[in-house]
């Protein structure tokens, strides 16, 4: 277990790189969404976003209690929910966003759905992809950009862990288990990033960032950033929960509004004089 994260510093969102301060973006959205799934207590509060030409245009989360089906992952419901010509003309154009790497069973599909690029808050230590041989020479140059709001996605999962299930018998009742903010599983740059280089292009602004900062971060498997506690705080009452955003509806509908607007672009035909 490890708590590492590079001493006496803030690195400031000015020394990420653009397209990662907008992974970041959509990872803190994702995170909230999680916490009202999470208030909800059905499901564990994985959940799956796709983008678009910086558009969300699916979200999902895990639903395998509701719809009683072992593979109804978040990854799975959001691929399914795309129209067939999208997939075909337009997959390679899609980030997929989820809190969790991606289970065995779902890497998988997002390979032979020929997804490019993945961005993931924590590993998935029993049944994660990184289980697999080889993960980072994948045929089709899937790019995995792991470990933003990393400590924020474990906690989410430690609370729904932590939450009472009404049901178990006394002898496995949660009273008194305390939320450990404190201790986290060691993190592995080197399992996604084979090189330093790699790491600095697609994290940092190489004109911002110390080159000493990115090295120790990354030589030393350290965090990116501390805990941002607003994200991970739970509503205190029903009515505090009632007053939030409800940011997964609000998400849910500006999804709709897309693919009902969504027409494919016609060819042009090119006039030969």
């Amino acid at each position: 277990m490890s708590n590492k994260c590079l001493k006496n510093y803030d690195l400031g969102n000015d020394v990420y790189s653009q397209s990662f301060l907008k992974h970041k973006q959509v990872m803190m959205t994702l995170t909230e969404i999680a916490q009202e799934v999470l208030i909800a207590g059905q499901e564990m509060p994985i959940i799956t976003l796709l983008t678009f030409k910086d558009e969300i245009i699916a979200l999902n989360y895990n639903k395998t209690n509701e719809n009683k089906n072992g593979i109804h992952h978040g990854e799975y419901l959001t691929f399914r929910s795309l129209p067939a010509e999208f997939i075909e003309k337009h997959i390679e154009e899609v980030t997929l966003y989820v809190n969790v790497e991606p289970c065995i069973m779902c890497e998988s599909m997002i390979q032979q759905m020929g997804v490019k690029q993945v961005v993931f808050g924590c590993e998935n230590e029993r049944f994660g992809a990184s289980l697999l041989p080889d993960k980072t020479n994948h045929a089709n140059n899937l790019q995995m950009i792991p470990y933003i709001l990393r400590k924020e996605s474990i906690i989410t999962l430690r609370q729904f862990y932590l939450q009472e299930n009404k049901n178990a018998p006394k002898t496995r009742r949660k009273e008194g288990r305390l939320l450990d903010l404190n201790e986290f599983p060691s993190l592995h740059w080197k399992s996604y990033f084979t090189c330093f280089e790699k790491f600095a292009s697609v994290v940092f602004d190489s004109k911002k960032i110390q080159l000493e900062d990115a090295k120790k971060i990354y030589f030393n498997d350290l965090d990116l950033e501390e805990i941002q506690m607003d994200l991970i705080k739970l509503k205190s009452s029903d009515a505090e929960y009632k007053e939030s955003k409800n940011l997964l509806d609000k998400i849910e509908t500006q999804v709709i509004e897309f693919w009902l607007s969504w027409k494919e672009p016609k060819k042009r035909k090119s006039i030969v004089k």
